[in-house]
Parts: structure tokens; sequence; C-alpha cells
């Protein structure tokens, strides 16, 4: 890609191809919608899924590489 790897699932469902499930394609279109060449997610983070090491690497690659 462009900017980079991706896991070919998240880019199934960024580009919501007909590869989805129906389950699939409903989480994709609740939780991101695009604009222009980027992707925007539409709802809250729910942090509660996530460890207290996975939002400082969260917070480590925001702040060293968010303006990329």
């Amino acid at each position: 890609m462009t900017h980079g790897p991706v896991a070919s699932e998240a880019k199934n469902i960024a580009e919501d191809n007909d590869r989805l499930s129906p389950t699939e394609r409903t989480y994709g279109r609740r939780f991101l919608r695009k604009r222009d060449f980027d992707y925007a997610s539409v709802v809250d983070i729910d942090k509660s899924v996530l460890s207290a090491t996975d939002l400082e690497a969260l917070d480590f690659a925001w702040k060293n590489f968010g303006s990329f």
C-alpha cells in the first residue's frame, strides 16, 4: 500500500468490498466513514477492550508518527 502495510481484512473493511461477510460489512459501516482519500472513526473508542500497554503503544505511535 502507498503508506505501508495493512492487514488484508482491515483493507477489505475499509474498502467495503465484496469479500466481506454481512457481519463484517455492518461492523465497518458502523465505525468507519471515508473522507476523500482517508478514513475516519465515527464513534468514540471503547478503551475498555484495550490493555494499559495497548493504550501506551497507541499513545506513543500517535505522538511520534501522528503527523505523517
